[in-house]
């Protein structure tokens, strides 16, 4: 009897551990997905980055901007804007002493720009779009129609590219 207790007593040690080392084991796991997550949004940001410094060519009038999106945070058309303004303000697109109240002010402006000079070009990158895109679909697409607007106004010397995983495929399909 002692050493059937004894047993089952050793039985029951070696479970509770063996439980401990699956936990373990799906927590490094879960920590693997995660790193290659991360390693992937890094290639990714170095693949843009690297479109940016290839095509980026200011002395010939050739602007290429790659703008991540914040994902941590519901993308809207007022989020959208604002990171729009922020980034063509410090890149000397826009004066920083104005108001840009909404998205027309800010694509008229971005207009004006564009068109000072007929060799100027200005390519907009913008990367994890997908919350934004969602966001438009139930809006029907009323900022993105704007910036179809103004591309097809300045024959292309302006033109945005919307890169994402789920939602700029599923758009692109949409009527």
């Amino acid at each position: 009897m002692n050493k059937k207790f004894k047993l089952e007593k050793v039985l029951e040690l070696r479970e509770k551990a063996l439980e401990r080392e699956k936990i373990t084991l799906a927590d490094l796991q879960l920590k693997e997905k995660q790193a290659y997550e991360e390693m992937y949004a890094v290639m990714e940001d170095i693949k843009a980055k690297n479109i940016e410094l290839e095509q980026h060519q200011p002395k010939v009038d050739h602007f290429v901007y790659y703008i991540k999106l914040p994902t941590e945070t519901v993308m809207n058309t007022d989020l959208l804007l604002t990171n729009l303004i922020k980034n063509c303000i410090s890149r000397d697109i826009l004066p920083a002493d104005r108001e840009y109240p909404d998205m027309d002010s800010l694509l008229t402006e971005i207009g004006i720009w564009v068109q000072q000079k007929d060799t100027r070009k200005l390519l907009l990158l913008l990367d994890e779009a997908d919350q934004f895109l969602l966001a438009e679909s139930k809006e029907t697409f009323s900022v993105t129609s704007k910036i179809n607007g103004l591309m097809t106004t300045t024959n292309l010397q302006f033109k945005v590219v919307f890169a994402g995983l789920h939602n700029v495929y599923r758009t692109f399909s949409m009527p």
